[in-house]
């Protein structure tokens, strides 16, 4: 059954609204920071002729874990 009444948004919702966009925006930027800084791990810990192999197998990892949210996102819905 559809709901047809309707209420507007109050400002409990709105301000839940602006702590979730907030908290994805910082989250958005939190990743991009994590991944930079492994890289920089990768190339400051391990010798010259391993640090393209160990970025590869990162790079791979992270493309598994975003096609994995990705794909329950997808499917959630």
């Amino acid at each position: 059954m559809i709901d047809t009444t309707d209420e507007k948004p109050t400002m409990e919702e709105y301000f839940k609204r602006g702590v979730f966009i907030i908290s994805m925006l910082l989250l958005f930027v939190a990743t991009f920071q994590l991944y930079f800084s492994m890289e920089n791990i990768i190339r400051t810990w391990l010798e010259y002729e391993y640090v393209s192999i160990f970025k590869a197998f990162y790079n791979l990892g992270v493309l598994l874990v975003c096609v994995y949210l990705i794909k329950l996102y997808i499917i959630k819905r």
